[in-house]
Formats: structure tokens, C-alpha cells, sequence
């Protein structure tokens, strides 16, 4: 059975499971995880070699390695799942003076409460998402992380469509493209390359797209 601590609204967001395993003959340990989305499709995993530590220790290396990575990919709304569930009392304020680990568990804790820092950016400023300017030249200089939010606000004789770097190219969208038809929509930007057209091609090959590599978030302060 599962115990999880909610960090943040589920809803819409990831689930991130993380277990540890102590060999009791050799003393090894290894921790890992994956993260899914609310439907419960996989998005990322991990797994790490500790050494000789032991299972109460690899658990918490789990967590904090997974957590560590959500923050790295800019995934906000994040339930974390574990087998053990003295730990998930622990980082729910329980217990924590008898554990002998503190500085691991203090570690999760903050990044637990600290959340990272977000900017928010309405896309093609006063203009918003229109071709009457160059989407890239309103990008450059910019300093994009994960986690930070586009709005995009238009005219709906337009609409945005997040695509792959070939539909970005090409200005074309396909089967695995989501588009957007609102006027008005906030998009969080992945760990990496992000980018978005006009399914409109006419539209799309005067300047109605954007592509965008963002980075890890900053710690915030």
C-alpha cells in the first residue's frame, strides 16, 4: 500500500513514486523512481547505486532524488507516493527527532516548502500572439526556465499548437500536437526544448511561432 504526501494540487499534475532496496547479504543499497501524470502515463524515472547504507536511508535518498528531479523538469503539482509510511509521517512534522538522518530529511523539507521560482510571460507582449510581430525576436535576451507559464492571448482567428521541432519547422501539427483555441491560454514550459505554431500555415510561416529551450529553474531565495 501506498502512503503519499500532497505537495502541491493533484489534479492535472504528476504522481512521483520512490522506493529503496537493502540486499541484507552484501549491505548494498539502490533507490529509484518514476514520475507519471494524472492519468497515470510515465513520464520520467531514475534509479541510483547508494553503497552500503540502509533501507531506511535509501528511502529517503529515493525521495529526495525524485523530488529533485520534478523541480529540475518544472512540475509544480506533484503527489509524492511511498511504501514506507513512517517516512511520510516524518515529512509530515512526525518523529523527525529520532531519526538520525536529519540532514536528508531537511533536505526534502525545503524542497517541499520552498517551491521554485516561476515567472509568468504573456507572449509577444502588448501585441500578444499575433503575426504582426516576430515571435523569436520577442524571445530573444529572455531567460526561459521549466515550470515558467506562457500566456498566450489572441485573436481566435488564430490559434497555438504545441508541437515537435519538425512541426515547428515545418509548420505543420499532427496526431500528437495539442492545440489551443481559447483566446486566452497559459501553457507551463517542459525541461528543454519547447516549441509552438499557428496551425495556420500561411500564418505560421510569417512569424507566428516560437521555439523556446528552457532550463532548470532557479533556486529560489
Amino acid at each position: 500500500m501506498h502512503e503519499s504526501i500532497n505537495l502541491l494540487s493533484p489534479e492535472g499534475g504528476w504522481i512521483l513514486n520512490t522506493d529503496g532496496v537493502y540486499k541484507l547479504n552484501s549491505g548494498l543499497a539502490v533507490t529509484g523512481g518514476l514520475i507519471r501524470d494524472s492519468n497515470g502515463d510515465w513520464k520520467v524515472g531514475f534509479m541510483l547505486r547508494l553503497g552500503r547504507v540502509n533501507s531506511s536511508i535509501a528511502e529517503i535518498w529515493g525521495a529526495r532524488q525524485g523530488l529533485n528531479l520534478a523541480k529540475m523538469l518544472g512540475l509544480r503539482n506533484l503527489i509524492l507516493e511511498m511504501n514506507a509510511k513512517w517516512i511520510v509521517d516524518i515529512f509530515n512534522g512526525e518523529g523527525m527527532d529520532d531519526f538520525p538522518e536529519l540532514d536528508l530529511v531537511n533536505d526534502c523539507l525545503e524542497i517541499i516548502k520552498e517551491g521554485w521560482v516561476v515567472e509568468h510571460y504573456i507572449v509577444g507582449g502588448e501585441e500578444g500572439w499575433d503575426p504582426v510581430i516576430t515571435m523569436q525576436g520577442w524571445a530573444q535576451g529572455k531567460d526561459f526556465h521549466a515550470g515558467d507559464v506562457l500566456e498566450f492571448i489572441y485573436d481566435q482567428k488564430f490559434d497555438v499548437a504545441i508541437v515537435d521541432k519538425e512541426g515547428h519547422d515545418t509548420c505543420t501539427v499532427s496526431d500528437k500536437s495539442i492545440q489551443f483555441f481559447d483566446g486566452d491560454d497559459n501553457i507551463t514550459l517542459a525541461f528543454g526544448p519547447n516549441y509552438f505554431i499557428c496551425s495556420f500555415p500561411d500564418i505560421c510561416a510569417i512569424g507566428l511561432q516560437l521555439a523556446i529551450n528552457a532550463t532548470a529553474p532557479p533556486p529560489s531565495v
